[in-house]
């Protein structure tokens, strides 16, 4: 009889897109997909709240011009649940840097200005990864 050999699989990461704009969503899933991500839309800002305990992502877009939840809430929901303290956090938004720069003290990582292009948006997600995965236990440098 033959010995069970089990190999070591990756660990896939994963995604919440959480975004209204369905042409968006429909151009950045077969990308993230392509990259090996685990990927979950979702198009309302309050529905994602449902999703978060249970995803526990380990990148979260969020399209801040949700209707229903604004983008303060969003962000104090999700930081206040512990297993997401560590979620990579890209927020994209039609409006200027500077006027979503406070978001950055709600612990955001990145802030994407729209119209964005899918590739500029996974390369961004895959730098978080890496940068996360080249710290000890996925702790941030201010963490150490």
């Amino acid at each position: 009889m033959s010995e069970l050999s089990i190999a070591s699989a990756p660990v896939l990461k994963s995604v919440l897109v959480v975004d209204e704009d369905h042409n968006a969503t429909n151009a950045l899933e077969p990308v993230l997909r392509s990259e090996g991500y685990l990927v979950t839309i979702v198009h309302c800002g309050l529905c994602a709240g449902e999703w978060l305990a249970d995803l526990k992502p380990d990148v979260i877009t969020l399209d801040v011009a949700m209707p229903v939840l604004d983008a303060t809430n969003a962000l104090s929901t999700i930081r206040s649940i512990r297993e997401l303290k560590s979620t990579k956090i890209i927020v994209v938004s039609g409006k200027p840097y500077t006027e979503l720069e406070p978001l950055l003290e709600y612990g955001v990582n990145e802030i994407v200005e729209k119209p964005v292009q899918a590739r500029v948006l996974v390369d961004r997600i895959n730098h978080l990864i890496q940068e996360d995965l080249s710290t000890p236990y996925g702790k941030t440098s201010a963490e150490h």
